[in-house]
């Protein structure tokens, strides 16, 4: 297996990212890492992902051209993915632990960083223009 791919699972499902479950998937976590990544999840990073989600969807309109980028529809898929995991959890169902893809983290940064510094330099530029 290449460093970084998606843990192997019998389902054929994408099994999360290495570095959460390293060396294993998540149906063989300990109950005490199951608890600690079900913690995780619910206060941490699913409320910051629901936070992107929101962004993005509120921002569509500022996207250029005809398509989503490929990173948008990764974090949109990952955080409704999420969103039915944590709705059986509530349900007591455990059964599933991840979403159907990883967070496009890096993939993400690549698709705003350029337009962001473009803004900010623009911006730079009108501000240094009326001083």
């Amino acid at each position: 297996m290449r460093p970084g791919a998606p843990l192997p699972s019998s389902t054929g499902r994408n099994m999360g990212n290495p570095a959460y479950f390293p060396n294993r998937d998540a149906s063989r976590l300990t109950e005490e890492e199951k608890q600690r990544w079900i913690t995780w999840m619910k206060e941490v990073f699913h409320p910051l992902n629901e936070r992107v989600e929101r962004l993005i969807l509120d921002n569509l309109d500022l996207v250029e051209g005809d398509t989503i980028p490929v990173a948008f529809r990764e974090a949109l898929a990952h955080v409704v993915t999420y969103r039915a995991v944590l709705a059986q959890w509530a349900a007591g169902d455990y059964s599933e632990y991840l979403s159907i893809n990883n967070w496009p983290g890096a993939d993400l940064m690549a698709a705003v960083k350029p337009h962001y510094e473009k803004i900010r330099s623009e911006q730079r530029r009108l501000l240094g223009q009326r001083h």
